[in-house]
């Protein structure tokens, strides 16, 4: 019999452990006592577990799996030779797996671990003795336990780190991890540290990973090595108590030669998109630098391509002429695109057409990264001669041209959070963007697909994040989400025409199956918004490539903070600019705490209003958007009206004799929804129906089916029957050339008589002008939705002319403090000039209807366009080089208060010369066409120039 002293002195336990061992084994008689001391030398001599298992997990855990492993090894023999052995034990808070070595099966458990204990600590051990010739695959998870009473920020390394690995990793470990654990919060992109461990002949990689939502962390690293042939000895699972992780893999020293095409992959694996794209990397057909390629230009290809079917054209030139039937046309065309190159055809011609990708890859790598160059002729020839069918020809030839659309990417960075690409100047180039893009930033990551859209050089816009409720609402987003960026941003830039920025905005889609995950879809903000300032930032440390400002929008505003301290961190110089709507500590002016938007949407009210003779608490409103959300909230706390009905994302508050005000004060002030509305407070005739609601039948006698779709489709139903109309909420292109008659009655007349639209593109172009012909008053969002503009704009002035010391003291407010009488005056003058824009825009909209005709919705563009155009053709003039025109324009543009802190002297010095440029272009522009409206002359702006000098 083997002798436990011989053991001991053979393995990492001492004799006193191989006995507490020896006794839990026998204690279930479940072998003789020989053949426990067999299997224990087997297990703990023989199969060359690493030390450090011994190290760190408990004697009776090691006797489980001895009797455990031996169990299945035993079950397997008189099983036949076909059997693996395979050992599977779960718990609550435990869990081993002991398996053979293949490849396959390997798979299999780690997709069930990150299945069933996606967030515990891992460690997996392969042996180095065999059973029957085979090597076996320890994995041994524990849930992780961490230190009570921790705060969820601000928390240091050894608090934040489980209390196992505090307790049982030596020192030079625990340093280890700290170094990698502290860079990572350093930076968004994950953590790689590449290190020889000489005295095990060994290399190993560790990873740390930014918390990012559910995902899959170890099946891709896994693919990985086994793809490049470097066997993985060891592999551990360190979680965090932020929600970060830390991986580590061993592989042998012999795969020295494999260290650069690792590195240059490791980043990439963490960034994989799970899609049909994605898992070419899984099945180890494409590299994970291949696969990120494919993934970007397929989301690229499908947005962009298109195929005019035979008769297309006559057809189009056959309704030229008529407004609702081109304007259905265009969208059927664009329908039948989407359709024809589907994400999902996409994927398929991916996937048939591996060594096209492979070639269209070693393309995009020889302008961009480190590969050898290849002619677009080699490119071209191979898909002709490799690629049989037509529409996958056409689909690959299209990533031959985003490979030639694409300026610079951070594609070939060491890591990266997601890959981002600027596109060259006039890629669009077609008939459905008729305004070309100053510039366009293409965004990819493992949650997300985005895009970033400005009309000028100096542009500002928020970031919206898209979420998707169901399948179908999602593929609807994925196959908009350029066209609505792009119109999203083309109307910023006609709201912008009072500021120097112009317009710009971003959309960030989230992938469905994160869409419930709020982790996740913060994450993707955060990988979106470092991609950008990844093609900003110079090389040098210097001016950035590009200035770019964003602002918060539907599902961003809570991030607007992170991105400008994330800005900052990075190095970007405008880091107080970076991002708009941030909070008081951060110096920020939220455009929802003073109404800011509001301010310009109701100027348009109550200025109708006025020119009526209307009184406005006798007027019968219905607004979209609710009292959780900034337009909302404010428009129920600044109006006087009687409101009948609102549209939020809870559901439909209606009553017909006008909703209880003080109760949706209170919703307003406290930003709920309207499920929160007391009922007891509606009248006869009133109900609210939340999108959960089936089958209920209305007091009017209407059956609602479905209480999503009566939301969604409620402004389409004879409720919409009111004297005014204030969308402040709700996704584009509600009303459009196909259902606009919903608004009139069975005579033809308009059942809301005025239309203030405050939400952008809640109605499309054609639909407001045959709502305007059949007799509304309708003023667009880009001349109603222009306060929050004017309010970021300033801020952003603000930012840019204050110096760090100056913008903690007189802009940031700490919980508790009163704001400064610098900001106080500053937001104070902020208002007075939106409402002073908003007027002088409403009143030449409204002498220009009444001398011509010409509808409100086309002379707004009218107003947009030339205010635009004169302060285009000011930025490429030499009144720029007048430096007295250049100061005197300054003084006048830029706030009192803040002229009382800075001088127009440092002024200049401080603020980019192109942002100077573009105050004084807008300065000129705006206060021209507002002075002498839409018919002046040459001689009039020659006028106008000689009383600006004098």
């Amino acid at each position: 019999m083997i002798q436990l002293e011989d053991l001991a002195s053979s393995c990492s336990l001492t004799l006193d452990q191989l006995k507490e061992i020896e006794s839990h084994i026998a204690g279930t008689n479940t072998y003789t006592a020989e053949h426990v001391r067999h299997q224990m030398s087997w297990f703990l001599k023989d199969l060359g577990i690493d030390e450090y298992y011994f190290r760190t997990t408990e004697i009776e855990d090691i006797a489980r799996h001895i009797l455990l492993l031996g169990t299945s090894e035993l079950a397997a023999r008189h099983g036949g030779d076909s059997m693996a052995v395979q050992l599977v034990h779960e718990e609550a808070e435990r869990a081993v797996y002991i398996i053979e070595q293949r490849g396959e099966l390997q798979i299999e458990i780690e997709q069930r671990i990150e299945e069933r204990y996606p967030k515990f600590r891992l460690e997996s051990y392969g042996t180095s003795g065999t059973n029957n010739g085979i090597p076996l695959q320890f994995y041994v998870l524990t849930k992780p336990h961490f230190q009570d009473g921790l705060a969820d920020e601000g928390v240091e390394f050894e608090d934040a780190a489980t209390v196992d690995f505090i307790e049982t990793a030596l020192p030079e470990t625990k340093e280890r991890y700290k170094g990698i654990w502290n860079d990572l919060h350093d930076r968004l992109t994950p953590a790689i540290s590449v290190t020889e461990k000489q005295e095990t002949k060994e290399i190993r990689f560790m990873i740390g990973l930014q918390p990012s939502g559910a995902r899959q962390i170890l099946t891709g690293f896994s693919h990985l090595f086994h793809r490049v042939g470097a066997g993985v000895t060891r592999k551990y699972i360190e979680p965090f108590y932020d929600g970060s992780f830390i991986l580590s893999f061993y592989v042998p020293e012999t795969a020295q030669s494999l260290i650069p095409e690792l590195e240059r992959e490791l980043g990439m694996v963490s960034i994989l998109p799970d899609s049909p794209i994605g898992s070419l990397f899984a099945s180890e057909v494409l590299s994970a630098q291949e696969t990120m390629y494919a993934a970007a230009a397929a989301a690229f290809t499908h947005q962009f391509i298109s195929e005019k079917a035979e008769g297309y054209q006559l057809l189009e030139e056959s309704v030229q002429h008529q407004m609702e039937a081109r304007g259905v046309l265009d969208s059927l065309r664009r329908q039948m695109a989407k359709n024809t190159f589907s994400t999902r055809r996409i994927s398929s011609t991916v996937a048939e057409n591996v060594e096209t990708i492979r070639l269209l890859y070693r393309h995009f790598e020889g302008s961009f990264g480190s590969g050898s160059a290849i002619a677009v002729k080699e490119v071209e020839e191979a898909l002709e001669r490799d690629v049989a069918y037509h529409r996958d020809r056409a689909i690959l030839r299209f990533f031959l041209t985003f490979n030639e659309m694409i300026d610079r990417t951070n594609f070939f960075q060491k890591t990266q959070a997601s890959v981002a690409f600027r596109l060259t100047n006039g890629f669009l180039g077609d008939t459905d963007y008729p305004d070309e893009p100053w510039g366009v930033f293409f965004v990819v990551g493992r949650q997300f697909n985005g895009f970033h859209v400005r009309f000028r050089d100096i542009a500002r816009g928020g970031i919206r994040i898209v979420r998707s409720r169901t399948a179908d609402m999602y593929a609807r987003n994925v196959d908009t989400l350029f066209q609505e960026n792009y119109n999203l941003s083309s109307t910023q830039q006609k709201k912008n025409k009072d500021i120097p920025e112009g317009g710009s905005k971003g959309m960030v889609l989230v992938h469905q199956q994160f869409s419930a995950d709020p982790v996740a879809a913060d994450s993707a903000f955060q990988a979106y918004a470092d991609g950008i300032l990844d093609l900003l930032r110079s090389e040098n440390g210097d001016e950035p490539k590009e200035v770019l400002f964003l602002g918060p929008d539907e599902g961003s505003a809570n991030l607007m903070d992170w991105a400008a301290l994330h800005a900052r961190k990075q190095g970007y110089r405008y880091w107080k600019s970076f991002t708009t709507g941030k909070s008081l500590s951060l110096g920020g002016i939220p455009h929802d705490r003073y109404g800011m938007t509001t301010e310009s949407v109701h100027t348009y009210v109550t200025a109708t209003l006025e020119k009526l003779g209307k009184d406005e608490s006798k007027i019968r409103k219905i607004q979209t958007g609710g009292p959780d959300g900034d337009l909302g909230s404010n428009e129920i706390l600044i109006s006087k009206d009687i409101t009948i009905g609102i549209v939020d994302g809870s559901g439909v508050l209606y009553d017909p004799d006008g909703l209880d005000r003080p109760e949706l004060v209170r919703l307003a002030k406290a930003r709920l929804m309207c499920d929160s509305f007391d009922t007891s407070k509606l009248g006869s005739k009133g109900f609210f129906v939340s999108i959960s609601d089936k089958e209920i039948t209305l007091p009017d006698g209407t059956v609602v089916h479905n209480g999503e779709d009566f939301r969604n489709h409620f402004h389409l139903t004879h409720f919409m029957t009111a004297d005014l109309f204030v969308p402040c909420g709700g996704r584009p292109g509600a009303f459009t050339a196909a259902n606009w008659k919903s608004l009139l009655d069975d005579g033809g007349k308009p059942r809301i008589p005025i239309i203030v639209e405050g939400a952008n593109l809640f109605i499309t172009h054609e639909a407001r002008l045959q709502l305007e012909k059949a007799g509304v008053i309708l003023f667009k969002d880009a001349s109603t939705n222009k306060g929050g503009v004017t309010s970021s704009s300033l801020e952003v002035y603000a930012g840019l002319a204050l110096n760090d010391e100056q913008w903690e003291k007189e802009m940031s407010v700490e919980d508790g403090h009163e704001e400064s009488p610098f900001r106080q005056k500053l937001v104070k003058q902020i208002v007075e000039r939106i409402r002073d824009n908003a007027r002088k825009e409403f009143e030449l909209l409204w002498a220009e209807h009444n001398r011509v005709g010409t509808s409100f919705t086309e002379l707004s563009d009218t107003v947009s366009a030339n205010i635009n155009r004169i302060a285009d053709a000011v930025r490429s003039s030499s009144l720029l080089d007048d430096d007295n025109l250049r100061s005197a324009l300054l003084k006048r543009y830029t706030p009192s208060v803040l002229q009382e802190l800075v001088s127009v002297a440092e002024i200049e010095q401080r603020v980019p010369r192109n942002y100077q440029d573009a105050i004084i272009a807008a300065a000129i522009g705006s206060d021209f066409v507002y002075t002498y409206g839409l018919h002046s002359t040459e001689v009039d702006f020659s006028d106008y120039l000689d009383s600006l000098r004098k």
